[in-house]
């Protein structure tokens, strides 16, 4: 079955489930870049494409340097 293949439990649906768990990694480890984001958030059973990582994160790290 698929779901041995992809054990991962949380699959997020909405951009702001998104952006609520990259923010919660980004504010106990705010210099994590990309790459170790994305690594924080399959330790926790969250599997996302990198390209919608990406365009979260730098939507995110922007609007925090203004």
């Amino acid at each position: 079955p698929r779901s041995t293949l992809f054990p991962y439990t949380t699959l997020f649906r909405s951009d702001g489930d998104l952006n609520g768990m990259v923010e919660a990694v980004l504010q106990v480890c705010p210099n994590l870049g990309e790459i170790m984001v994305g690594g924080a958030l399959l330790s926790r059973g969250v599997k996302v494409h990198r390209r919608r990582l990406r365009s979260h994160f730098s939507e995110l790290t922007e609007l925090g340097e203004k």
